[in-house]
């Protein structure tokens, strides 16, 4: 199991939601950012968007359909400061069983999925605790022009993963709110330096997310199977 402290990353602020329809409730949760390198003086934290959706969720805001045991992470970039979205890893212990689709959900991004090179994020060991991308589930952009890569605010790539047998939402928001989940994000062209830096995405303190909805509903996260 990985440590789940959040030491020193204070100050970060996160948005989680709960979208209710007629018959269905839709969740959705979004990350904050920091930087793990010092490639480039421009910080991107701020225009860094990072959100996960359930099945409901994901058709309600990009009409998609995807599986009740699978979740849509959506990668965005609001420019801003020139910056290119290149590698999307993600550090996690056992949820996601699979990748199961790479979508162009706004502008022209054009990835790859099951692996990137390289295979864990740049900088890696800067982040607290260590991170350690499971390699299957990262995406990369593919080669060719410059606007393959996440670098404008209309630039919206989908990753689609598949629980882990029994899990559901809940238990993502509780592996994001434990450190047991990161997204990390390798981003390249950057401002003035055209150079290159790591960010991980995650909640800041865990036990304190706080779920929004009309019709009080609390996600409990239930013990998995060993």
């Amino acid at each position: 199991m990985k440590l789940s402290t959040r030491m020193g990353w204070t100050g970060l602020t996160i948005a989680a939601s709960l979208a209710v329809t007629a018959t269905t409730q839709a969740a959705m949760i979004s990350l904050d950012f920091v930087k793990i390198t010092n490639n480039n003086v421009e910080d991107l934290s701020d225009q860094l968007g990072a959100t996960f959706y359930d099945s409901t969720g994901a058709f309600n805001a990009f009409g998609i359909n995807i599986a009740a045991n699978e979740i849509l992470l959506a990668v965005t970039n609001d420019v801003g400061i020139n910056s290119n979205i290149a590698e999307v890893y993600i550090d996690q212990d056992g949820l996601i069983d699979s990748q199961t689709g790479v979508l162009q959900l706004g502008g022209t991004v054009n990835f790859s999925g099951g692996g990137a090179n390289p295979p864990n994020l740049p900088g890696a060991n800067n982040a607290t605790p260590p991170f350690n991308a499971t390699p299957s589930l990262s995406a990369d952009v593919n080669p060719g022009p410059p606007t393959n890569g996440v670098n404008a605010a209309s630039d919206i790539l989908g990753l689609v993963y598949e629980l882990d047998g029994g899990l559901d939402f809940s238990d993502v928001i509780a592996d994001l709110n434990s450190g047991e989940l990161r997204v990390g994000y390798h981003i390249r062209s950057i401002g003035t330096a055209d150079d290159s830096d790591s960010y991980v995405g995650f909640i800041p303190e865990p036990g304190t997310l706080a779920l929004l909805a009309a019709g009080a509903m609390v996600m409990l996260r239930r013990p998995r199977q060993a």
